[in-house]
């Protein structure tokens, strides 16, 4: 088992590029080429769909900017400049696809296997359930009195 890892920060979102621009990118800037099958079969995790998404083929692109052709699904741009066909690379691209160009395929893969954590979010923390009235209202009081506590009220002479 894996231990999880917290979310990466992506270094951009996806972009999408005419068809031409894309085989101009996909010549100069790819590293590999591989499918969304082999990328699952590399990460450890067995893919949870069939059918066409398991063909796709999945450019390592170098630089910073993620792509993909409009008009044509079968191929996605992962920017990884230094993707060396390991395990935690292919984690990291199955994330990449998944949170960052929300492929369905590669969250399904991903879903409940306890790899990635997110990151914590600002706010307050979660209790599990959720207040009554009556315990909100005596927090807010209990609150009150430690900001300011109550004093005895003067009388108009």
């Amino acid at each position: 088992m894996i231990n999880p890892i917290p979310m990466n920060v992506w270094p951009s979102r996806p972009r999408p590029v005419k068809p031409a621009d894309w085989r101009a990118i996909s010549r100069a800037r790819t590293l590999a080429v591989i499918s969304y099958q082999a990328i699952c079969n590399l990460a450890g995790v067995p893919p949870r769909v069939s059918g066409p998404d398991l063909a796709r083929r999945v450019h390592i692109l170098a630089g910073e900017q993620h792509a993909y052709p409009v008009g044509m699904p079968d191929e996605i741009g992962v920017a990884f400049p230094n993707y060396d066909g390991t395990q935690p690379h292919a984690l990291r691209i199955l994330e990449i696809l998944a949170y960052g160009f929300l492929d369905y395929a590669a969250r399904e893969a991903l879903r409940g296997r306890g790899l990635f954590l997110p990151l914590a979010q600002p706010g307050r923390k979660s209790t599990g359930k959720a207040l009554t009235g009556a315990e909100r209202m005596r927090r807010l009081r209990l609150m009150r009195l430690k900001v300011r506590p109550r004093q005895a009220h003067a009388t108009h002479k």
